[in-house]
């Protein structure tokens, strides 16, 4: 092979080819990393929106308990409710009676499982409750909660 007639050329050419391709990696890298961060986000969004649905909507039964289901009857309300355990935890199922306990939903997004769950403390003259949601995804486990005051308002 003949010698080239300027080598120190081809090392500077060399140089500069790494340091383009060494650029052009960090901007990638960059830009991966920016698009993992955004569907992450976009993840969380998502389920949070989720969970705030299920709460609202859970809140909506509790009301629907006072409103419809004991026609206004707060002592038999509050027997009700206190029955079900919901200091620690209930939730009202599809007949509008507390049960004991958390329920699942996973129709709302797809491989993410939510538990919701009622709290409170039940007196003669109000009812301060709390809606949670908890689920877990890669992010870790996260919890929406709502809160509202019932009053026997007839």
């Amino acid at each position: 092979m003949p010698p080239l007639k300027n080598s120190n050329l081809n090392g500077q050419t060399l140089i500069e080819t790494v340091i383009a391709l060494a650029v052009v990696l960090i901007l990638v890298s960059a830009l991966l990393s920016m698009s993992v961060a955004s569907v992450r986000s976009a993840t969380l969004s998502r389920n949070k929106t989720a969970a705030s649905q299920l709460a609202y909507k859970e809140s909506e039964l509790v009301r629907n308990v006072r409103d419809s289901t004991y026609l206004f009857d707060w002592p038999q309300i509050t027997t009700a409710f206190n029955a079900a355990s919901c200091a620690t935890s209930c939730n009202v199922n599809s007949s509008y009676l507390f049960t004991n306990g958390s329920k699942t939903d996973s129709t709302l997004v797809s491989g993410t499982t939510f538990t919701i769950y009622v709290t409170g403390s039940i007196s003669a003259t109000a009812l301060p409750y709390t809606v949670n949601v908890t689920w877990t995804d890669s992010l870790g486990s996260h919890t929406e909660s709502i809160s509202s005051i019932l009053t026997p308002w007839k």
